[in-house]
């Protein structure tokens, strides 16, 4: 990061179908991260999240 940039949004963003959202930052090259959670994984029919796994 550089002076000026500011802290990557990990609050959530907009109405968004994934259970969680957090913005990426395009200039530092870190991307936008979409996450699902279940026992059995995504329920919901979403496509490129990040799903963790139920212990």
């Amino acid at each position: 990061m550089v002076q000026g940039d500011t802290e990557l949004d990990d609050n959530g963003t907009g109405v968004k179908s994934c259970i969680g959202h957090i913005s990426g930052n395009e200039t530092l090259g870190v991307p936008s991260i979409c996450m699902g959670d279940g026992p059995a994984g995504v329920g919901n029919s979403l496509n490129n999240v990040t799903t963790f796994q139920h212990l």
